[in-house]
């Protein structure tokens, strides 16, 4: 398929509304209650209309029988309704002129029920001549923070300040752990997504309208299978030339996940090293972990890309250099030896004992300023495109008393300075304050910290260059006739065998 014939729909109506109806409001429902709360106390601008055809008024708010009979046509409904309710939904929605819907429900086209499989078949049929765009089934909503549209059942998420960040998770239930988990660390968020089962919005449709939001700069992925690859590609392209990076995270390295992801949603996993390949050619940040998606999400965005792969360390303990040194051998990161210029440059910070290298045991510093000279000098260091400072952070208002020499040291260089901590450790909101303070991102763990550094000059040697077209695959003669022919040439030898046309021909064969 070539870019002219990539179709892509858009999720704006989703996640943009202007407004929306609640399908399934009543007094009993959590997730409707929630998001119902959500979007009155949380600054959603939009018009909230209710709609169940069992209740009069709900929320001490008028409730109408069905999308039909509302005043006005929405932009939106959330429709939180058990599966056998949505093709109704559904065909009330198109006639009554709704531009899009989610749908919550799971058993619509997932697991092995017939019921649910006649529910997916026909859904598919329903969305081949409709003009609603769809998101989910077997979804949990989306969160769209600069438009405050909190649709997602989680009310603590909706306190989180708006920022640079989006998320489009495939898992519902994940979502959420990693938003919270990511806000407690400082990260800011433009939307969190999840997709669901993408019967009709898939994966490449939300990657794509991210790609031209103005408020997204990161954007981060949980994935079990790509529906359409060639369309992800090619949003994926757009991306790295717009210089947005890509976090990812995949399941189906193995083949029981593959499994188990095509048994709830129903998607194909796809071969795990093309995946990878994939990443390598898009810019792709492929993370290990969901904790590692975290800390590679928090070093990209301190804002900043290297011009090279050395770091510079800047530690507290001679442990710390020597688990450095480990482990920077088996990630691949690259240390330089400083100059000579550097080394004698940092003499008058140190003890007498102490003898200058990298990465540096400068020991506890007495000050902020102290420390923040220090890394001045590695920072100036033409053999370091990157510095690390070995640092937690506090979890005291106060406790850091002269932050603003580590932020002024942002001023003297255009690297990027990433404080880390040797293990992880909880942070309170009083840590994300000092780390706001300071202008620059602190990571947790030795391993983490150095991958995710890597990861910023994976990224910069590929951003704002689309991958070239790959040439056309060659001609080739291969058929079954052939086959084994051609293995052979190569060294692989196929088990004996016969072809046959009858099951007394296999059983002689046998």
């Amino acid at each position: 398929m070539s870019a002219d014939e990539i179709v892509f729909r858009s999720p704006a109506s989703v996640l943009q509304a202007s407004s929306v109806a609640l399908v399934g409001a009543s007094e009993r429902g959590k997730w409707p209650r929630l998001i119902y709360d959500n979007l009155r106390e949380f600054g959603y601008a939009g018009r909230v209309f209710l709609v169940n055809p069992r209740q009069a008024q709900v929320y001490g708010e008028p409730c109408y029988p069905s999308l039909r009979e509302l005043p006005q046509a929405v932009d939106h409904a959330i429709v939180i309704v058990p599966a056998v309710g949505v093709a109704d939904v559904l065909t009330d929605a198109k006639a009554a002129g709704v531009k899009s819907a989610t749908i919550y429900a799971g058993a619509v086209g997932d697991g092995e029920d017939p019921e649910s499989k006649k529910r997916g078949a026909w859904l598919k049929t329903f969305l081949a001549d409709a003009e609603l765009r769809l998101a989910g089934p077997n979804c949990m909503g989306a969160h769209s923070y600069w438009e405050r549209l909190f649709a997602y059942p989680n009310t603590d998420l909706c306190r989180v300040p708006p920022g640079a960040v989006a998320c489009v998770f495939q898992s519902g239930g994940t979502l959420q752990f990693w938003l919270r988990t990511g806000a407690d660390r400082g990260l800011r968020f433009s939307y969190g997504i999840t997709s669901g089962n993408e019967a009709d919005l898939d994966l490449a449709d939300y990657l794509n309208f991210l790609v031209d939001d103005p408020h997204t700069r990161i954007i981060t992925l949980f994935i079990e299978g790509i529906r359409r690859p060639q369309a992800f590609m090619h949003a994926a392209a757009r991306a790295l030339e717009a210089g947005k990076p890509i976090l990812a995270i995949k399941t189906g390295a193995t083949a029981k996940s593959q499994a188990a992801a095509q048994s709830h949603t129903g998607v194909i996993g796809g071969d795990y090293a093309a995946y990878l390949a994939m990443c390598e050619r898009y810019g792709i940040c492929n993370c290990r972990s969901l904790d590692d998606m975290v800390e590679t999400a928090l070093a990209f965005q301190g804002g900043r890309l290297p011009k090279g792969p050395r770091i510079g360390f800047v530690t507290t303990s001679g442990g710390t250099v020597d688990l450095l040194f480990d482990y920077a051998e088996s990630e691949g990161a690259v240390i330089p030896e400083f100059t000579a210029a550097t080394n004698t440059a940092l003499l008058p910070f140190l003890q007498d004992s102490i003898v200058p290298k990298n990465p540096l045991d400068l020991g506890i510093p007495s000050t902020l300023e102290h420390a923040a000279s220090v890394c001045e000098v590695v920072a100036r260091d033409p053999n370091v495109d990157m510095l690390g400072w070995a640092a937690m952070l506090p979890s005291k208002q106060g406790a850091w008393d002269g932050v603003e020499a580590l932020n002024r040291l942002l001023s003297l260089t255009d690297k990027p300075v990433i404080g880390f901590g040797r293990m992880n450790y909880q942070m309170r909101p009083e840590s994300v304050a000092a780390q706001e303070a300071a202008g620059f991102p602190f990571l947790q763990g030795l391993e983490p910290t150095l991958r995710a550094m890597n990861a910023l000059w994976f990224y910069a040697r590929r951003q704002g260059r689309p991958p070239a077209a790959l040439p056309p695959a060659p001609a080739s003669d291969l058929s079954p006739a052939t086959l084994e022919a051609a293995l052979a040439r190569y060294g692989i030898t196929l088990p004996a065998s016969r072809a046959v046309a009858t099951p007394e021909e296999a059983q002689a064969a046998a």
